[in-house]
């Protein structure tokens, strides 16, 4: 898949700016600057979703990695006012598809509890508290452990008491490690507190 040499190529302009464009080629010909001038019709300026990787959302153009700088001067060239880099085809949790409808109750589940962490499995509270997400990608049930100094509790000896988020429960005292058997698709979620 090889990129237009001098001109952008925006699969972002077809796929996300509301105004006409004219392409030919996979070449933006006509809109980049042209649609800044019909602007004035959004109160809150404009902006584009350019895609961060090699591919567009599509996987039919390529995407902004390695052309940052050209694609930048391009952006600013044409009054654009802001810009999300999107993550298509990587693992992107940032925004919430709970509820459109495609996943099971455990993968919406697991996507809430991923995306709460931030990207990060375990994630370092107030008070000393860990929260950890044990989550099983995997297409059949699987035992996953998580040890101490792996999460951010620095003493292998430290005795926490654990909570279930999704089950709402105290699930007992531990110690070393928080180790639960997940479906498929599915998560446990904790928050670990020191005693």
């Amino acid at each position: 898949m090889a990129r237009a040499g001098g001109e952008a190529t925006m699969t972002t302009l077809l796929l996300f700016v509301l105004l006409p464009m004219i392409v030919t080629e996979g070449r933006v010909t006509k809109g980049g600057a042209s649609a800044v001038e019909r602007r004035s019709v959004l109160d809150d300026g404009l902006g584009l979703t350019p895609p961060m990787g090699t591919q567009t959302c599509s996987k039919t153009m390529p995407g902004s990695l390695g052309y940052e700088e050209q694609d930048a001067k391009t952006f600013a060239a044409w009054g654009i006012d802001y810009l999300k880099y999107d993550n298509c085809n990587n693992q992107d949790p940032d925004m919430l598809e709970v509820g459109n409808g495609g996943m099971t109750t455990e993968e919406y589940r697991s996507h809430f509890s991923i995306w709460a962490l931030a990207k990060a499995w375990a994630a370092i509270l107030s008070g000393g508290r860990v929260a950890v997400v044990l989550w099983n990608r995997g297409s059949s049930r699987a035992t996953i452990t998580a040890k101490w100094p792996d999460i951010g509790i620095v003493s292998p000896s430290t005795i926490v008491n654990a909570r279930d988020l999704w089950a709402h429960a105290d699930i007992g005292h531990l110690q070393g490690e928080i180790t639960a058997t997940v479906d498929s698709h599915a998560c446990k979620m904790y928050i670990l507190t020191p005693l």
